[in-house]
């Protein structure tokens, strides 16, 4: 009921990373990754400052056979 996840947070300059929004349903678990615009002071410039990570996602449901989706970064 736990998902370990690896990502990389940032995309440059311009986008804080803020975690994942996870929608489940019987079928599948989708996650987004939700960003923001970063602030100067924030910013991960350059490309070799860009910050690998990982983190966990407990789930309500086992995965069991429902398929794991990954959609693009939105921003709200």
């Amino acid at each position: 009921m736990r998902l370990l996840v690896y990502y990389v947070e940032g995309n440059g300059c311009s986008e804080k990373f803020l975690g994942f929004a996870v929608t489940e349903s019987p079928t599948a678990v989708e996650l987004t990754p939700v960003a923001r615009e970063a602030e100067e002071s924030e910013a991960t410039c350059p490309a070799v400052m860009l910050l690998a990570r990982t983190g966990h996602i407990d789930l309500q449901e086992p995965l069991g056979k429902r398929q794991l989706l990954h959609t693009a970064v939105t921003n709200p």
